[in-house]
């Protein structure tokens, strides 16, 4: 407290800690101490000559990589192409197919084209698929529709949403394994394949984690 003691305000008052910045500490000048440092800390810093020549060639060079961290991160677009904030963007199309678990079923989709596309921030992936079916016969087993971009383990297969339409027995719930979906007639049962031959629009979109 000894050095808080010695500051005095223009008045001649005795300071408390949280005003010490604006004690004079130059009765001649009428010179704070916040104004001290300014002149005596701030100006020196901001001046190259106050630096060895390889400290300022490294802080030169820290400012320099943080400008350009910083103009390839913001935040505010996610424009960035290989992503932001160390999350990789990633955008293509797949092809869906109809099949069973059996791998057995013939699909014959006509002129019509099969078109999924896809969106992968980090682990996570984003599909979309559709594709028109005009038959599918001899089938036995499950229906799952193969293809998926990217391969998952299936650990967290449950807890994927990915909602087909327009499948016999089908439902909101899907589960995901290696690069199938498997459709389900409940959360708990997969959806029984059965044979069609008037044309069926399937599409679909959900949400997948890789790992």
């Amino acid at each position: 407290m000894a050095l808080i003691d010695t500051f005095k305000d223009r008045f001649g008052r005795f300071v408390y800690p949280k005003t010490v910045p604006k004690a004079i500490i130059d009765p001649d000048t009428g010179e704070s101490l916040d104004k001290f440092f300014d002149r005596e800390f701030y100006e020196k810093i901001g001046d190259p000559s106050f630096l060895e020549t390889i400290d300022k060639s490294t802080l030169v060079s820290a400012i320099n990589e943080l400008k350009t961290k910083d103009d390839l991160h913001l935040a505010e677009t996610m424009q960035q192409s290989g992503g932001v904030h160390g999350l990789e963007i990633e955008r293509g199309s797949w092809s869906a197919e109809l099949s069973t678990t059996n791998g057995d079923g013939v699909a014959d989709y006509g002129s019509y084209e099969r078109f999924g596309t896809y969106v992968r921030i980090g682990d996570l992936v984003y599909i979309t698929f559709r594709m028109n079916v005009e038959s599918f016969t001899n089938c036995t087993g499950y229906y799952i529709i193969t293809g998926l971009p990217f391969y998952s383990s299936g650990s967290d297969r449950y807890r994927y949403i990915v909602a087909p339409s327009n499948l016999d027995g089908a439902t909101d719930y899907a589960s995901i394994r290696g690069t199938d979906i498997r459709v389900r007639s409940s959360p708990q049962a997969i959806a029984q394949a059965v044979p069609f031959t008037s044309t069926k629009y399937i599409h679909g979109s959900g949400v997948y984690h890789i790992g």
